[in-house]
């Protein structure tokens, strides 16, 4: 096995655009210019709340109300105590090809941040069990 020659390449070559030491030197600048400007602590505004109802709706096979509007809603906590799959819509009707989430047989939601104020629906695939809810207001 022959190789040809390879040529002798000296020198360095940087692409367009390319790091260099003056580009990084501008870019540390920056950096400790903005870490100069983050001196107080993010403040987090995390509702609290005294208050729970507990409800609970039956599962049904045509789109049901599982909550109304409400502006004061500050958590939400659902469990599908049902054998079957509810799909849960945050809108007034759910369906099987409309939904924001699907509650398994047995499982439970837990509302994130931000927490949606609107109408919540469901609509299960066999009308059995129900759908517990506590509403943090």
């Amino acid at each position: 096995m022959s190789f040809s020659s390879v040529p002798n390449i000296s020198g360095s070559a940087a692409a367009a655009g390319g790091a260099t030491a003056a580009n990084q030197v501008t870019g540390n600048a920056s950096l400790a210019s903005i870490d100069t400007k983050l001196t107080a602590p993010l403040s987090v505004n995390q509702a609290t709340s005294s208050t729970a109802a507990l409800t609970s709706v039956l599962n049904a096979v045509a789109s049901f109300a599982i909550l109304g509007v409400n502006a004061s809603r500050k958590g939400l906590f659902l469990y599908n105590d049902s054998t079957t799959t509810t799909n849960v819509a945050f809108a007034a009707t759910a369906s099987a090809t409309a939904f924001t989430l699907v509650l398994t047989a047995k499982s439970s939601y837990i509302m994130d941040a931000p927490i949606y104020l609107g109408a919540i629906s469901g609509i299960a695939a066999v009308a059995n069990g129900s759908i517990r809810i506590t509403e943090l207001t």
